[in-house]
């Protein structure tokens, strides 16, 4: 039977009986929120309008996708509220959650942890296409800066989220909602994926009060693992976080202190320069864990049926999804513009098996390989992003930080930039603002869709009856709920694209 790892399972509980309340116990434990709610629906003594909704249609045989287009959010989301159907790892606390209640208990030792993030290496140059000699001679083809599409998607497939016409005229009407809740970013191509969460925080208007998680298309997860567990183990520490349920360092950056402005924490987040990651994003620390995991449950190491990773996600339960993305990646490892074609998948996986073997001391180098990822916020609310390459840029031989030092939108000076792909060189007007980011690693938004959102709603369907209650005829209510959502740091505030970072 599979097993649930590392839950603090009699902590929760007496915690919860103690206070009856499911934030008391987070707050007591530092154990998610996810977390707590998952054990309490299992042990009976928690439910709420949702999770009673998701059991009733499992009692009733749907599958969790089913449930998850019944309900209107993430298959995520709706494990999140299903009661677990494997035993814990035992009631009593096990090794890996007494190290978990260590780290809780020493939060501040995981910032100190930190190790500073290698240079990128030289990045594989794309092939230029219809470029002549003399263009290539004047150019440096490794990319500087990213345009980057987000759009709010259905799920963690990428499906697009399907308003009812009701819904649609409520958010066009309300919500400055034309075809979507999107931005456009351009963004320096070394900007990690750890930086990167945080902008798509302040862009989109959400607190960084949950959980989030970036990974592949399932198409891509599936192409480069061969759906083995093998492979994806010897992709942890690569491309891959191995999941641990109560990992306090994957927190180690978020030390808000309420000194200063919300806002102002974020840009000191996403602005650069990208220089630290955690421990647990190393490529030792995850194959150690491997390692731990393989030696403890030998069963599940590499064997028939568990050598397919379905049947392995189904046998054994680790605290967490497998397609999880380490952050300390950057964006020139992932990202191949879409106007590019992606490299052959065997030649990608020889250059990564050669990379592992040559790593030693450092982190094994990547092959950019993909078009578009995944972002996912609030495993409850079921918030999905779609981060799309639309365009990569390069600039002209030569020109570093310091030439540009002093380079800002709407100033001369910027040296010239062309689009990879075809070559085509960029308007001065758009080469302000490439030299601008790419230079003083300071992402800009050029194009927004729809308003802010806000946490704690219900995700997107909620947050339309959320703008259906402000603009309805119940005054009271409305003032009440404007009021609740302003305390988060919500407003109905416009703001243009290029003021949104």
């Amino acid at each position: 039977m599979g097993k649930t790892k590392g839950i603090p399972y009699n902590e929760i509980v007496e915690a919860y009986r103690k206070t009856l309340s499911v934030n008391q116990v987070v707050k007591a434990t530092g154990i998610c929120k996810c977390t707590v709610q998952k054990v309490l629906i299992t042990e009976g003594l928690w439910e709420s309008k949702r999770s009673r909704e998701a059991i009733r249609l499992k009692e009733q045989g749907l599958s969790t996708e089913e449930i998850a287009d019944v309900l209107h959010i993430t298959v995520k989301g709706v494990q999140a509220y299903l009661p677990y159907s494997r035993k814990p790892y035992g009631n009593s606390e096990t090794s890996d959650s007494l190290k978990s209640r260590k780290k809780r208990e020493k939060m501040q030792i995981a910032a100190q942890r930190q190790v500073s993030a290698p240079a990128p290496k030289s990045i594989r140059l794309y092939e230029p296409k219809g470029e002549s000699l003399s263009m290539i001679e004047k150019m440096d083809r490794t990319p500087k800066a990213y345009r980057l599409h987000l759009e709010l998607v259905q799920d963690e497939d990428g499906t697009a989220i399907r308003f009812s016409s009701h819904e649609e005229e409520i958010l066009r009407k309300y919500a400055r909602y034309r075809t979507g809740f999107s931005r456009d970013i351009i963004v320096p191509s070394d900007m990690t994926l750890h930086a990167l969460h945080y902008s798509i925080q302040r862009l989109f208007g959400w607190g960084n009060s949950h959980l989030r998680e970036f990974s592949l298309m399932p198409d891509d997860f599936a192409a480069v693992t061969n759906g083995l567990t093998s492979v994806w183990e010897n992709l942890c520490g690569v491309l891959f976080r191995f999941p641990e349920e109560d990992n306090q360092e994957l927190f180690w950056d978020d030390d808000y202190n309420g000194r200063q402005s919300f806002k102002t924490w974020l840009k000191q987040k996403y602005t650069g320069p990208y220089s630290t990651y955690c421990t647990c994003d190393t490529y030792s620390g995850n194959q150690r864990l491997v390692t731990q995991f393989n030696r403890e449950f030998p069963q599940y190491a590499k064997t028939e049926p568990a050598e397919k990773l379905n049947d392995f996600q189904g046998q054994v339960w680790l605290g967490g999804n497998l397609n999880c993305l380490m952050e300390r990646i950057r964006l020139s490892e992932l990202f191949v513009p879409e106007n590019v074609d992606l490299p052959c998948r065997d030649e990608w996986k020889t250059f990564i098996r050669n990379s592992i073997q040559q790593a030693k001391n450092s982190e094994p180098e990547l092959l950019p390989f993909v078009h578009t990822i995944m972002y996912q916020y609030d495993f409850g609310d079921g918030w999905c992003v779609k981060i799309s390459c639309e365009e990569g840029y390069c600039s002209e031989a030569g020109l570093d930080s310091e030439d540009a030092a002093d380079i800002a939108p709407g100033t001369s000076g910027s040296s010239a930039f062309f689009r990879i792909g075809d070559g085509c060189r960029i308007n001065d007007g758009f080469n302000e603002i490439l030299s601008y980011v790419a230079f003083k690693k300071n992402p800009i938004c050029v194009a927004a869709d729809g308003m802010n959102l806000v946490d704690d709603v219900g995700g997107v369907f909620g947050f339309v009856d959320f703008i259906e209650t402000l603009h309805g005829d119940d005054a009271e209510e409305a003032q009440e709920m404007r009021k609740w959502a302003e305390s988060l740091g919500w407003s109905l505030r416009r703001n243009k694209p290029e003021k949104m970072l």
